[in-house]
């Protein structure tokens, strides 16, 4: 229902400026001028009809991607590493703490690398002038099923307690120019590890969304092999 809902809600707004463009070209005498205007907005608002569209298909058709040895802690550094840059412009300070040795397991890791740079992209969004972004990973002995862990806190303004659950739902953002897919997506990725994927309070002040996943005892038995 919601990404029905959402995708109507999409679709509709460069409907409605088709249409309007459509319209206003066939009224009589219109200035060569405007008709030129009108034609890119015709197909500015297609390419965006279009965009709406190839996102849902990803996310309608998302394929999983070969699982690999991999440990979660590296894939953190090199999120940390792609944002380096951007980071710097906008004068956010991004850091990563280790909390304990992860294990090597089997992770689709180009999702799971995506999922934790979605995280961090959204907190400096959230941060417009400076602030801090502080990424945690680790292994929580006393974490059950899901020991494996990723943090990532920001000191923006955080997450109200009646949106937590519905920033998940497909199409659902906080900004105006959002696609509301990042954290639907997201979710379904740490979802396919068999893990969860959450939003709370940070210590940073702001949000802390953590991830979780279980060991992967194929691995476990290869490495001791």
């Amino acid at each position: 229902g919601f990404l029905t809902a959402g995708l109507a809600h999409e679709i509709r707004n460069p409907l409605g400026a088709i249409r309007g463009g459509a319209e206003l070209l066939g009224t009589p005498q219109v200035e060569p001028a405007r008709v030129s205007r009108v034609a890119e907005l015709l197909i500015r608002e297609s390419d965006r009809l279009d965009g709406v569209l190839t996102r849902f298909l990803r996310f309608a058709r998302r394929e999983a991607g070969p699982m690999e040895a991999a440990n979660l802690s590296d894939l953190v550094d090199e999120v940390v590493a792609l944002v380096e840059a951007e980071a710097g412009q906008r004068g956010v300070e991004v850091s990563h703490v280790r909390c304990s040795a992860t294990p090597t397991v089997l992770l689709d890791t180009g999702a799971l690398r995506q999922v934790i740079l979605n995280l961090v992209v959204n907190a400096m969004q959230v941060q417009p002038e400076g602030g801090r972004i502080r990424l945690l990973s680790g292994l929580d002995e006393g974490g059950g099923a899901r020991p494996l862990f990723a943090r990532v806190e920001d000191a923006g303004p955080g997450v109200p307690a009646d949106q937590r659950a519905a920033i998940f739902h497909p199409y659902f953002s906080t900004r105006p120019d959002g696609t509301g897919l990042g954290l639907a997506i997201s979710q379904r990725a740490v979802s396919e590890h068999g893990g969860v994927l959450r939003v709370g309070d940070g210590a940073l002040g702001g949000a802390a969304f953590e991830l979780r996943l279980p060991m992967n005892r194929e691995t476990e038995e290869a490495d001791d092999a």
